[in-house]
This record gives structure tokens, C-alpha cells and sequence, in this order.
């Protein structure tokens, strides 16, 4: 229960509510649809306050997670990773807006094909998701240079700062991006854009607040009317208060970190606070798994470090710190394709170990947040809770946070193993006290209380007690000392915080020993039931406490303490002191664990007192409510109702044992969970209750969707995606991985047809109120995949060759590629000099970035290959021609820019040759560069700066479509290459997949790891993955319907470079299937224009 002093904190620190609507002048524009209609629609308010950010008044659980557009170039695939996220329980999203993905040059935006965020923001609308727009303007995301685009990498003043050039360019981009993301907003009227971020992550070491409120008054100018968040990772700066503070400063928390090789390996559960008082606790990112470097453990070890078990503690960690907006990195992380990753940090896959995988399938993860999702969502009074008195558990390795809601006094217990870390498995009970009071009855001054002995302390007003009630309390170690009070009620309860240097007492009731209570807790908790009794006969009683003198072996003292005694009057009717009730039961923990359970709530026309079961979700369907609740397979479940009169209980399905308290008036049901059982209880008056008790297993079966005629739940496809009901029809869409059963819970006149996927569904109604499919729905066919065969190979390291015509390269004045307009991919150099013949080798110095490298060739003989920094090449006898002019040519791999984190223009480190010197020789060299076809002029529009680098092959087109390959030669593969440099290798197939399948693929390249050669694999043109065989992790690319034509013809062209001379080549390169799906997904290809369009 919550007590005076917290009540009185919380009236100081709550502020009234912020809300945030448009101008009138701005609604006049703003309101109208972001469709062009310019039909008005209504517009709203969005506010927040210390529990939780509104709409219209109305408060929301927000629970998001993260989504980038960018990582997914196909975006009809939008559309199916948003419906998998909305049918997860998310109710939100949240975006980043790469600067760089749509701007290749200064002044030039594009925002059509892959990159149309406006089509994009239309379907988070249709779907049903708020957005978190976040359009930096430095992102950070693992991502080159942390989203800024090439050109901005040789400004002069420092990124993330007022200075007067990146200022002007980055409200260039806000310009640009701002007036899309205000024509969706939730305060227009005209979408569902509910917050913006300004900057991510922004002074760690100390911020610049001019350029914070630059940022954001731009973003006000630009049309943003919503509140305006930040997301604080640590360091210095929260913005929470002075110049650029913002509306909802909120926090970033990785607890896990990103070191995913020993996934068992785990960190304590962190805290989440708020930063100011008039707003709620906030997570603007949390960890939803992590990102894995070059030559990593791989992300199935990231998904086990991030996995259900994690979820489960960590998440439910955050409702028990009151956090009611929780934003989830990634829900669904998708592919780096081209040169997008920043090289320190991830490699092609940005899978992230998340609950949607990179192919787009459901995880195990996923199932976790799905049920935890539905449970935010639901249940109303979380978004309103102040912390309370933890309660009393009988096993001290677990505890049981506490929370109420101080409008209806609904009471939520996260338990979790004080260890966080914990592998232990264990069994507790725990008390329950839903009353309403809030206060105690004596305090531990009270006149009523008789202290006997010579050892009782009063202390007030200390350290150790700032948390006991009315922050004192009275306490004693000499053994005998005892205290008593004399009652008329019912129930008793005695109150004391429980500390490491705190003793054994001994409880008498009416003079006889009824109880031995240890105090003792390695850390302190206040205000602990450490002893209850209810029930009892009418007429007087004595509770008598006395001080033993003795103490647990971990105990550092024997103090026992009296903070509070509480008497009832109801005959304990709202207080539970040993839940569960049923002998024998328990509620347990195994492993790492948590649970959250509610009492004291008002479920839809019920009244709960508690449940050891958790509520996944529940609602009026038809004419009786339904409500799912879950627990691990084989565990007790224990689920307590009120009803003035005794209701008729009738098992459906499974086991389950009832009992009636008469005086109470509580109905107590006991079950374990195995599979699911229905139990369906009806009152003699008002509304019945069907009961659905499953497994965690059996619970991610069930989907619920929210129609015109109200709630609706389904049980058995693999996936469903959307549910509409309409003139009688209930139509459901989703996917099937095998023949499944169809069940659907829904009033009865909006399911008088029911179909699935388009067709109709021969359906029969149940007992539990529900109609089933006649017959299984049946699930995929089976899929064959053509083989790749057919190769044909041509070397293309012409650049090598002295002779070889640059005149159309760009003089390289400055030596780094970026200082030459070239920001992506490989980076030829030709340097020419006159040779005096005393010449040995070139020091040659590179910056490539992690996993890069760079060879070098004199004359054409190859001289080898070095990595990131300097490497001295020896001239081999007889390459240097005296008196002449010799050729030093050098390719370099740019593996992508740092980040700039610390807002310290580390992204801003140069890429490219740094320097070269001569061995034994003072001449000097006269460098030619050329990097990507076009550099910030794109010469392919369509698929963007990321694309392609400056390799022979791509400047002239080998990675396109309909290039004329037919005079390259035929190979098999695998096959060993000992050439030196790039060759390239191209096949074509046909694809014919089932329609209404889904089947998502990929490239599988296999061979021996100790071979020294990387590739780029271009699928119809794209840059879907880069491969480093003895580096990896990652061996598997997947392609995307869209950039994959699943119904028609397939170009791959992979460019092999061999790091040496003696063991390159291409191993053997295979389609592989993730997945096979009946869905309702429709996808359009993605526009991949060819040789003869691009080139000709």
C-alpha cells in the first residue's frame, strides 16, 4: 500500500500536465491530410506528466521498438517487419533518418524508391504505430560516419556544434526531412507521429547548448508541433534542464553490453529514473539486443546473450522502475547493405540478435515481448503506478518489487531473484495486501505500544531511516526485550525494515509462541509484513514481539525493529498473507526469471484479487469476458476472483480445482500449467468470465487484435497479421508455417463468415464461446531451389597495368578519397615517378578501416597486401625501371567512416592513402585517384551512394543486370584463384516460388576459412553483402523479396579480390532457404535498372 510520506513526496513532484497542441496558425496548413486530400481531420493533443505521455488525455503504455527503413530496401517489406512488430503488442515504433541514405551531394535529396519515407510514415499509419521520429541530425545506428553523408566529412568547423558550416548543413537536411515527418504528426491530425528526438546521444563530454537549441528550433520552424525528446547515454549532458534542455529527456540503457561471445555471461539488472519530475520514466532505447564486429562470435550468440530469459528479467525490471515508454533496439535489424556500416562495429548483417531476425522470421524473442507487449497494452492502471512497500516473500533470494496505481489501487509485484544474475531455481510465497489504507494504525511511538526491557532505541530522521514510516522507528538487541500491543480487530500485521545487522525475534499471540521471524536481508528493505495473522476470534488480543538475541549465520547483528503495527477491521478480506493459499504451492522462480502479477484490479467486469498467473492479455468479446494468463510449463498457477455470490465453475478443457469462500467471497481456483485450460465461470448476476490458462508456449499462440466491433483473439496460425470485421465478415490475414487449426474468439455477429487470407473458412462454434475451422488451414508447399551454376569469370584488375588509360581520373590533391569527392568503397590510386634505379620499396601508409586492406602493385607486378596503417613494399629485382617513368598502384578498401560519438569528429578520420614514401629514393610521386563511377554525381540514382565503390568491374558495370557477359569464361565452382586482385564471377537463375508463399533466402558462401580473399555479391545490382572468408563471421546474406524477383530472372555478380598470390578464388556459393510461410504478403519488385539502362 502506499503510505503518507510517499503520498505527500508525490504531490510535491507531480506537475500538472503538459500538453502540446498546434498554433493556430500552423493547424490551418498542417491539419489537412498528408495524402494531398486536403480534407480536415480532427487534430490532438499529446501530453505527459510524472507517470505517462497522453493522448487527448487519454495515458498509453508506449511500447516501442526500433525500425530503420534503410536497412530494408524493399519497402513493400515495410509494410510485413511494421504488421509483426504491431501484432508483437508494440504500439509504437521508433525511426532514424539517415541524413547520408538520401543525400548524396550538397543541396541534393532524394526521397523516392527505397528512400520514400513518406510512404514509409503512411504505413506505420495504416498499421496501427505510433512513431518516435528521430532525424538526428547525426544518428550514431552502427552506421558509416553515424548517418552524416559524405560530403560533410571535409568540413571545417566541428560536427554536432554551433559552428557556422555544419549549421548550415544540417538545417539543410532538417529542411528537408522535418516538413514530411509534420505532416504525419499526431497534434496535426493527419497521421501518428507522436514524438521527435533532437541529436542522439549527444554530449557525453559536455554538449554544446546553442547548437541543441539550434537543432530543435529548427525543428519547431520546420512544422514539429509534437514534445521533443533526447536520448541520453551517458556522460555529462542529459538536457533534462538549462539551455537546450528538452520536453522528455529520456535515457539509453545497453545493461548487457555487446560482447557476445559468452552469452551466459551476465550484468545486474540496471535502474531506470526519471530526470525531471513532470515527466514519466522514460527508455528512449534499451537493449533488444546487440550489434556484432568483423570476425565476431556471430548474432545467434547475441540473440542468447538478449534472449527470452533476459526479456523477461530486464523488461519487467522497467515496469518495476516505473517506466511506462520503453523503446526496444531493434525489434527488427535488418542488412548494412553496401557500404553502409561503420567498420568498427558491424559487418553487412545488422540481423542484431533481435526479435525479428534479418530474414524476417519470429524468434523465441519474439514470443517474450509479444506477451509482454499484449500486457502493457491492456492493462490501463500500469501507466499509472507509484512505487510501495515491497512485499514479504518467504524466500529471501527473491523479491517482490511493488507498485500502485493511487487512483483504483490496482497492485503490480514484479518478482525476480534480488541476484539478477541468478541460475538458482526457487520456490516463494509472498503477502498480498490490496486495502486501500494509507497509513498504519500505531506507529512505533505510539501510546499503545508497550516496550518492555533495557535495550529499546527510538531513532528519527536518519540515514537508516529515511524509508521506515513517518521515518523513525524503535529497535533493540538485548535478548528479552520485548514490546506488546493489545487489538479488537481481526487481523494484525507487524511492520519492520529488514537489514544485514538485524536479528531473530520470537512472535507471541495472546501469550503463546506463534511465529520465529529472521530479519535479516543482505541489502535493506523499509517497511516489510514481516509477521501477519488473520481471522482471528473476536474479543481482544496481545501481540507481543521479543528480541531473541541471536541472528542468521549472515547477519552482522541481532537488532529486531518495530517500524509500524496495522490492525484490519474486515477480517482480512483484502489482505493475503501467504499467496499462494493452496498447501504445497509455490510460485517459482527457475532460473533466470521474472514474473509480473496484478491484484487488486478491476478486469474488465471482474474483480481480481490476485493471480500468481500472468495476464498476457483480456477484454469484453461477445457477451462474457476473456482473459489469457501464462506461466512456464509444469508451475502452479493460483487465481483468486470476487463475486457477492457463489458463480458456477465449469472446467472446458484440462484440469482445474475450485473453492468458495463464503465469508470472503472470493473464488479460488488452483491449476498447473500444462498446455491450456478453459475454465469459465459464471455469476448468477452479470457478466461470465472465460478464463484461458496456458503455458508460455501456449500463450504465443494467441493473437488479439482490436476491430470495429471490439476485441478479437485468434489461436493457431504462425503469424497474424491483420483482423477486420466487417457487415458480418470477420476477415483474417497472417502466415502459416504448417497445416494449422483456426480458433477465433469474437461477437458473434462480426464472425458470421469468417475467412482467411481472402477465403472463406468453414467454422463451428464451441463451448468457450468460440468458432474453430472446420478443417486445418493448410500450410506451405515445399519449395525447390535451383542450383547455381553456370558461372562465368573474368579478371578485372586492369588498373594495374601501367598502361592502362586514367586520363580520366581526378588529380589527387590531397591523398584521402573523401578530399576527392569519393566517400564509398574501394579507392584505386596510380602514382607515377621517375626512378633513379636506387629505389627498394614503398612505404605506403592507408586508412581503411577495420578488416581492410590495401594492395599495391609496381609496373604491374603485384608486391602484396597490408592492412589498416603502414606497410613497407620491397620492389622485387627488375620491377624498377631507371630513367623512366614507373607506376605505383595501389587499391584500397574503405570499409566505411567512424562514428562520431564523443562529438569529436572521429568520423571525420581519413580514409584512403595518407602518404607515400620511396625506399632508397627522394622522388617523388603524382597521384591519380578514382573511386565510385560519378562520386557525389551518381551515375545510379536509384540504389544510391552505398552501392558501389570504385573496382573496375563496378565502374563499368559487371554487378548490373543484363550485362554482356558471353565472351567471359565458364568456371565451376569452388575454385581456388592464386591471381593477385579482382576478378569477378556472374551466373543467372530463375525463380518461380509458390504464390501466396513467402520463403525467405539467401546466398551461402562455404569454404576454407585460411583462405585470404573477400567479395562483394551484388544480387540484380544491389550490394546485398560483403564477405571476408578468413575473417567472417558472416558466411550467409540474405536477399529480400523485391531486390529478389521470387517470379522471374536473378543476376548474381560477385567481385572476389585476392588478397595474395596463392590462395584466392571463390568457394562454392548456393541459395539457401530460412523459412516457408503461407502469407497474404504481397511484394512489388524493387526498380533495378541494368547495364543497357545505366550505361547506354
Amino acid at each position: 500500500m502506499i503510505r503518507t510520506r510517499l503520498r505527500r513526496a508525490l504531490t510535491l513532484l507531480t506537475a500538472a500536465l503538459v500538453t502540446v497542441a498546434l498554433s493556430t496558425s500552423a493547424a490551418s496548413a498542417a491539419s489537412r491530410r498528408a495524402d494531398g486530400s486536403g480534407t480536415a481531420r480532427a487534430t490532438h493533443t499529446v501530453g505527459y506528466d510524472h507517470y505517462s505521455v497522453t493522448v487527448d488525455g487519454q495515458r498509453i503504455y508506449l511500447w516501442s521498438a526500433e525500425f530503420h527503413y534503410w536497412r530494408l530496401p524493399s519497402p513493400d517489406l515495410w509494410r510485413d517487419v511494421l504488421q509483426k512488430m504491431k501484432s508483437a503488442g508494440f504500439n509504437a515504433t521508433s525511426i532514424y533518418f539517415d541524413w547520408a541514405y538520401h543525400s548524396p551531394a550538397p543541396g541534393s535529396y532524394d526521397f523516392s524508391g527505397v528512400r520514400d519515407v513518406e510512404k514509409l510514415l503512411r504505413i506505420t499509419e495504416e498499421v496501427g504505430l505510433y512513431v518516435i521520429a528521430r532525424p538526428g541530425p547525426y544518428i550514431n545506428a552502427e552506421t558509416d560516419a553515424g548517418g552524416f553523408p559524405g560530403w560533410l566529412l571535409t568540413q571545417q568547423g566541428r560536427a554536432r556544434s554551433s559552428a557556422p558550416d555544419y549549421t548550415a548543413a544540417y538545417q539543410e537536411w532538417l529542411r528537408h526531412i522535418d516538413p514530411i515527418i509534420a505532416r504525419h504528426q499526431v497534434t496535426n491530425g493527419s497521421g501518428n507521429v507522436l514524438l521527435y528526438q533532437a541529436e542522439n546521444e549527444y554530449g557525453v563530454l559536455g554538449g554544446d547548448g546553442k547548437y541543441m537549441a539550434q537543432v530543435q528550433q529548427q525543428a519547431r520552424a520546420d512544422g514539429i508541433t509534437v514534445p521533443i525528446t533526447h536520448n541520453f547515454c551517458c556522460g555529462l549532458s542529459t538536457w533534462a534542464t538549462g539551455t537546450g534542455s528538452v520536453q522528455l529527456p529520456g535515457k539509453d540503457s545497453y545493461p548487457q553490453g555487446f560482447n557476445c561471445s559468452d552469452p551466459a555471461k551476465w550484468s545486474g539488472v540496471d535502474t531506470l529514473s526519471r530526470f525531471r519530475d513532470d515527466e514519466p520514466v522514460i527508455t528512449n532505447e534499451y537493449q533488444g539486443g546487440a550489434f556484432d564486429p568483423w570476425g565476431g562470435p556471430g548474432y545467434d550468440r547475441c540473440r542468447e546473450l538478449t534472449g527470452p530469459d533476459f526479456e523477461k528479467v530486464f523488461y519487467k525490471n522497467n515496469v518495476a522502475n516505473g517506466a511506462t515508454v520503453q523503446n526496444l533496439y531493434m525489434a527488427y535489424g535488418g542488412t548494412s547493405w553496401g557500404w553502409l556500416p561503420d567498420p568498427s562495429q558491424v559487418y553487412s548483417s545488422y540481423d542484431y540478435g533481435a526479435a525479428i531476425s534479418e530474414d524476417r522470421e519470429l524468434t523465441a524473442k519474439y514470443d517474450e515481448v509479444k506477451r509482454q507487449g499484449y500486457f502493457m497494452t491492456s492493462v490501463a492502471p500500469l501507466t499509472k503506478t507509484d512505487p510501495a512497500d515491497n512485499a514479504p516473500t518467504t524466500d529471501s533470494a527473491i523479491q517482490a518489487t511493488t507498485r500502485v496505481n493511487p487512483d483504483d489501487h490496482t497492485h503490480f509485484y514484479v518478482l525476480r531473484h534480488g541476484d539478477s544474475t541468478s541460475t538458482a531455481t526457487n520456490n516463494t510465497q509472498f503477502g498480498i495486501d490490496v486495502s486501500a489504507n494509507d497509513t498504519y494504525t500505531y506507529d512505533d511511538t505510539d501510546k499503545a505500544l508497550t516496550y518492555t526491557g533495557t535495550g529499546w532505541q527510538h531513532a528519527a530522521n536518519q540515514g537508516w531511516t529515511k524509508g521506515d514510516y513517518g521515518n523513525n522507528e524503535s529497535f533493540s538487541s538485548v535478548a528479552g526485550d520485548s514490546v506488546s500491543v493489545t487489538f479488537t480487530s481481526p487481523s494484525v500485521r507487524w511492520i519492520s525494515p529488514l537489514d544485514s545487522n538485524h536479528g531473530i525475534a520470537e512472535v507471541r499471540l495472546d501469550g503463546a509462541k506463534v511465529a520465529t521471524v529472521d530479519t535479516y536481508r543482505a541489502t535493506k528493505q523499509f517497511q516489510d509484513v514481516v509477521y501477519a495473522a488473520d481471522n482471528l476470534p473476536s474479543g481482544p488480543h496481545t501481540l507481543t514481539i521479543v528480541a531473541t538475541g541471536t541472528h542468521n549465520p549472515a547477519a552482522s547483528g541481532t537488532f529486531v525493529t518495530v517500524d509500524a503495527i496495522d490492525t484490519h477491521t474486515d477480517g482480512g478480506a483484502e489482505v493475503y498473507p501467504t499467496v499462494p493459499q493452496q498447501p504445497g504451492t509455490a510460485i517459482t522462480l527457475a532460473g533466470r526469471d521474472s514474473k509480473t502479477l496484478v491484484a487488486g484490479y478491476r478486469m474488465d467486469s471482474q474483480r481480481l484479487q490476485y493471480s500468481t498467473s500472468e495476464i498476457m492479455t483480456h477484454a469484453h468479446i461477445g457477451s462474457q469476458d476473456v482473459a489469457l494468463l501464462y506461466r512456464r510449463q509444469g508451475q502452479d498457477g493460483e487465481t483468486v476472483l470476487r463475486y457477492p455470490n457463489q458463480p458456477q465453475v465449469s472446467v472446458l478443457s484440462g484440469t482445474a480445482t475450485s473453492s468458495w469462500d463464503a465469508t470472503g467471497h472470493d473464488l479460488r481456483l488452483n491449476y498447473t500449467h500444462t498446455g491450456l485450460t478453459e475454465v469459465l465461470i459464471t455469476p448468477p448476476q452479470g457478466v461470465p468470465l472465460l478464463l484461458l490458462l496456458g503455458t508460455d508456449e501456449a500463450a504465443a499462440e494467441f493473437w488479439r487484435a482490436d476491430t470495429a466491433t471490439g476485441p478479437v483473439l485468434v489461436r493457431g496460425p504462425k503469424l497474424v497479421r491483420t483482423v477486420t470485421a466487417d457487415a458480418g465478415t470477420l476477415a483474417v490475414a497472417g502466415d502459416l508455417a504448417a497445416d494449422s487449426p483456426l480458433r477465433v474468439w469474437a461477437p458473434r455477429a462480426a464472425a458470421q463468415t469468417v475467412t482467411w487470407n481472402g477465403h472463406a473458412v468453414p467454422i463451428t462454434a464451441a463451448a468457450d464461446g468460440s468458432f474453430e475451422a472446420a478443417q486445418p488451414l493448410a500450410g506451405p508447399g515445399p519449395v525447390t531451389l535451383p542450383a547455381l551454376t553456370n558461372w562465368r569469370f573474368t579478371e578485372a584488375t586492369p588498373e594495374a597495368d601501367p598502361a592502362f588509360d586514367d586520363g580520366g581520373w581526378a588529380q589527387a590533391g590531397k591523398m584521402p578519397a573523401d578530399d576527392n569527392g569519393f566517400h564509398h568503397g574501394d579507392v584505386w590510386y596510380r602514382g607515377r615517378f621517375t626512378a633513379t634505379g636506387s629505389e627498394t620499396g614503398a612505404d605506403v601508409s592507408a586508412i581503411t578501416g577495420k578488416a581492410g586492406i590495401y594492395s599495391a602493385w609496381l609496373n604491374g607486378t603485384f608486391l602484396g597486401s597490408g592492412d589498416d596503417g603502414t606497410h613497407r613494399f620491397a620492389f622485387p629485382a627488375g620491377s624498377v625501371h631507371a630513367g623512366t617513368e614507373n607506376m605505383l598502384a595501389v587499391l584500397v578498401e574503405n570499409m566505411g567512416h567512424n562514428e562520431d560519438f564523443y562529438a569529436n569528429d572521429s568520423h571525420k578520420e581519413a580514409r584512403g592513402l595518407t602518404g607515400v614514401t620511396l625506399a632508397g629514393s627522394s622522388a617523388q610521386l603524382g597521384w591519380r585517384i578514382q573511386g565510385s563511377l560519378g562520386g557525389e554525381q551518381l551515375a545510379d540514382p536509384v540504389r544510391g551512394p552505398f552501392n558501389t565503390g570504385g573496382q573496375y568491374g563496378e565502374r563499368v558495370g559487371y554487378h548490373l543486370p543484363d550485362y554482356p557477359d558471353q565472351s567471359w569464361r565458364s568456371v565451376t565452382l569452388p575454385r581456388p584463384d592464386s591471381t593477385p586482385g579482382t576478378s569477378w564471377y556472374r551466373t543467372t537463375f530463375d525463380l518461380h516460388l509458390p504464390p501466396g508463399q513467402d520463403v525467405p533466402l539467401g546466398i551461402r558462401l562455404t569454404d576454407d576459412p585460411t583462405r585470404h580473399y573477400r567479395a562483394l555479391i551484388y544480387v540484380n545490382g544491389w550490394l546485398i553483402g560483403r564477405y571476408i572468408n578468413d575473417v567472417g563471421p558472416q558466411r550467409s546474406f540474405p536477399v529480400q523479396p523485391g531486390i529478389l524477383r521470387t517470379d522471374g530472372h536473378n543476376t548474381i555478380a560477385i567481385a572476389v579480390w585476392n588478397a595474395d598470390a596463392s590462395t584466392g578464388g571463390l568457394g562454392q556459393v548456393g541459395l539457401e532457404q530460412y523459412g516457408d510461410y503461407t502469407s497474404n504478403l504481397q511484394v512489388s519488385d524493387v526498380d533495378s535498372p541494368g547495364y543497357h539502362q545505366l550505361r547506354h
